[in-house]
């Protein structure tokens, strides 16, 4: 008696594989690590909840693209300058329009200019004289306010009468332009003739802050 089992049709095998290949088609493009290409994702399928935290680095960022973040164009900028007796101008702090220049004229003269890189800027300047032996002897305070038309092109020299002559100055200054920036700046200078110690013939130290 002959067996009724039949072999499949061609026609039939053909369309199992085509069955098989399309079912396993994603697994067979994307074979493993580091093989999805850009095509391979379908457009605004990748959301932020899919990206690893931290895992996106500056490089990739295309900077133009993003808006100003405000905290990460504040903070504070160290002042540190030791002047060489004799040397030329230097700038000791840059920020929110407000320039500080240091010059080194001798040991026994420093000379600080403000000025502003905006016009209609206001400056309050105050310094707290002191003798440098830390006894407090012949200690002063001096308060100086300049106009509210403190505009660019005009320096100032901070406190001329007595950064000149004293061995030492604690000062603090705070500047506004019309922008509504606003610039805090807290330093303390030392004149090596004065003071044993000092790490220069002038030395400035402190911190600005741009808020």
């Amino acid at each position: 008696m002959q067996s009724s089992s039949r072999r499949p049709s061609l026609a039939l095998i053909v369309a199992l594989l085509a069955l098989v290949v399309a079912l396993g088609g994603t697994a067979g493009a994307l074979p493993g690590k580091g093989s999805v290409q850009s095509n391979d994702i379908k457009k605004n399928a990748v959301k932020g909840k899919h990206v690893k935290n931290d895992s996106i680095k500056g490089a990739d960022v295309l900077e133009s693209s993003l808006d100003t973040v405000r905290s990460a164009e504040n903070g504070a900028t160290r002042i540190s300058y030791k002047g060489v007796a004799g040397g030329a101008p230097q700038v000791i702090f840059n920020g929110g329009g407000l320039v500080l220049k240091a010059t080194c004229v001798d040991a026994n003269d420093l000379v600080i200019t403000m000025e502003s890189t905006v016009n209609d800027a206001a400056v309050f300047a105050d310094s707290h004289d002191h003798d440098g032996s830390g006894a407090g002897n012949d200690d002063a305070d001096n308060s100086y306010e300049h106009q509210g038309d403190f505009d660019a092109g005009q320096p100032v020299v901070l406190d001329g009468s007595n950064l000149h002559s004293d061995d030492g100055q604690g000062v603090e200054i705070n500047y506004s332009n019309p922008n509504g920036t606003e610039v805090l700046v807290k330093f303390q200078n030392w004149l090596g003739s004065g003071v044993a110690t000092a790490p220069a013939a002038c030395f400035v130290g402190g911190v600005g802050f741009v808020v």
